[in-house]
């Protein structure tokens, strides 16, 4: 199961089988850094974690474009 929200309040969940997650895009704290280009086959959004490996979100599992687009209205810089 894959699953990419982001909520009314800036929360993104991402959900990929057992592995849950939830990143403020609000925060500063939140570092985010996109590969490629929208409908590039290498296009990949990384979510940066501390200590940990990123989250990364493809266009297997979201439509980079509308993903894009509602990502921009909390991260105006991507």
């Amino acid at each position: 199961t894959r699953s990419v929200s982001i909520d009314e309040q800036g929360v993104l969940k991402v959900v990929v089988g057992d592995f849950s997650s939830q990143f403020d895009l609000t925060s500063p704290n939140t570092k985010i850094e996109q590969t490629g280009t929208p409908g590039s086959r290498n296009w990949r959004i990384n979510i940066l974690r501390r200590s940990m490996s990123p989250v990364a979100i493809d266009s297997r599992m979201v439509d980079s474009h509308l993903f894009l687009e509602a990502l921009r209205q909390w991260r105006p810089d991507l």
